[in-house]
């Protein structure tokens, strides 16, 4: 045991002499880690700022887009009459006011079957009952223009309420120009409906006849449309929907009516008398847009100060990028994009003609929300060439954003350039560290060496004194 703990003892005195020796020889080693560290923090740091631009990016596109997708354009439709029809719009709508009256609501067309007792054996000539044994009926019907041909499995012995069944299904499986149902009408009896799957007067079903059996002639179903009349089994007339807008007459073969107003969908529900309807400016979904956009640059700028910052009076927290051309420059662009003046061919030169200023530190604030309402409701075409035209506000600041956004050349050349010094800083740390290691061998086995011979010399000269000492006695 004390050998060991000898043994362990030098072991560490060697290491602790070599830890040392080599304080010098790891400097170099430490300035490059210390290196690699910093550009990981600037890598870092740039990609937090790419994120932010980014998202103020994707923002400021879409106030530069010309169309329904500029939050400028934010149109919003009121009145109508709820129980005769609603409104809706998707941002495309012009300003005006409008006139609409529904004079007729579109409607499908339908025809019934006579009356039959559902438990009754299915009906049917000779012709229907064999195929009843067979398990097979044919009819085919025409509607839309569409001729579509139907089969229908029965089994042997159906009742009439069974074989209704089964056509409804067939049709309705088919997916064609019509849909079946069974409507029952009291007393066990039901009527077999086809309705056109669509409303308008052009989808009216316009022939039935049987292919394979009687089951449509038998119901009473069976038959073709004459020039002026309908089929004899219809129960609902196929019609257009009929609106009278601004004193116009126009018809529409569905009760959901797109752009007869531009940008505006009309959903009928029943007759009405006249009813204004008006679309305008949404002023409180702009507000809001433009309070979201202020907040998203208020935020950048705040990121490129705190990234460009000088140390303060002790010498700390002094930014990331400070003394760096190019982020100190995107500081002072961002501000030219949103405060210079821009020539938009109309009355409004800068934001601060909408309400919106500048403060010292490079923050947009709305000062004057009243002002940028009273704009929108008097010029709002103004308002929008402001920010969308070639030198327009949005199309400034996009400018300025897109080279410095995640995918921007700017951003992606410095990324890059930090990657490559990345990879460069690690062969460095490599090769270093092997250089330190067979350094280390090299002390260790000769602190090692020098260690054994100062413990030679130390036994040496115990031997020697002991020898000494032992001549005192005798001679003494």
């Amino acid at each position: 045991m004390a050998l060991t703990s000898t043994t362990s003892t030098a072991s560490t005195a060697v290491q602790t002499a070599v830890t040392q020796l080599m304080v010098t020889d790891r400097i170099p080693l430490q300035r490059l880690q210390t290196q690699k560290s910093e550009l990981a923090a600037r890598t870092t740091g740039y990609q937090g700022l790419g994120s932010k631009l980014s998202s103020l990016l994707t923002l400021t596109r879409s106030f530069a887009a010309t169309g329904s997708q500029n939050p400028l354009r934010s149109i919003t439709v009121t009145g109508g009459d709820p129980a005769a029809f609603t409104v809706t719009t998707d941002g495309t709508a012009q300003r005006g006011s409008h006139t609409v009256e529904v004079l007729q609501i579109a409607t499908r067309h339908a025809i019934a079957s006579i009356p039959v007792d559902s438990s009754s054996p299915a009906t049917g000539s000779e012709k229907a009952a064999a195929a009843r044994e067979a398990g097979q009926a044919r009819f085919r019907i025409t509607a839309d223009g569409i001729v579509q041909d139907y089969t229908v499995d029965l089994l042997a012995g159906a009742t009439s309420g069974e074989a209704m069944d089964a056509i409804a299904e067939a049709v309705n499986v088919a997916g064609g120009p019509v849909t079946a149902g069974v409507v029952a009408q009291g007393n066990g009896r039901s009527l077999l409906v086809l309705q056109g799957a669509t409303t308008g007067e052009a989808a009216r079903i316009t022939a039935v006849e049987d292919l394979e059996g009687t089951w449509m002639t038998d119901l009473g179903l069976a038959g073709q449309e004459g020039p002026d009349t309908p089929l004899a089994s219809t129960v609902q007339s196929a019609a257009d929907a009929r609106l009278r807008i601004d004193g116009v007459e126009v018809s529409a073969p569905e009760n959901k009516i797109r752009n007869l107003l531009s940008g505006v969908t009309l959903d009928l529900h029943s007759t009405s008398s006249p009813v204004a309807v008006r679309a305008e400016q949404d002023a409180d979904a702009v507000v809001n847009q433009m309070q979201a956009f202020i907040s998203k640059y208020n935020a950048a700028v705040d990121e490129v100060r705190t990234l460009t910052q000088a140390a303060d009076e002790t010498g700390k927290n002094r930014g990331l990028f400070a003394g760096d051309s190019s982020v100190s420059r995107l500081r002072t662009a961002l501000r030219d994009a949103v405060a210079l003046p821009v020539s938009s061919g109309t009355t409004l030169r800068s934001l601060a003609d909408l309400g919106v200023t500048t403060d010292r530190a490079g923050h947009l604030q709305m000062s004057d929300e009243s002002k940028l309402r009273d704009v929108l409701d008097t010029d709002p075409q103004g308002v929008e060439t402001l920010w969308t035209g070639a030198g327009g506000v949005a199309t400034r600041l996009a400018g300025v954003l897109e080279g410095y956004s995640p995918t921007g050349s700017t951003y992606s050349r410095q990324i890059e350039s930090w990657r490559s010094q990345s990879r460069v800083l690690d062969q460095r740390i490599t090769q270093e560290n092997t250089k330190l290691s067979r350094r280390e061998k090299v002390l260790t086995a000769q602190v090692a060496q020098m260690q054994a011979t100062v413990a030679s010399l130390k036994a040496q000269q115990t031997y020697m004194g002991s020898i000494l000492a032992s001549g005192d006695s005798l001679f003494g």
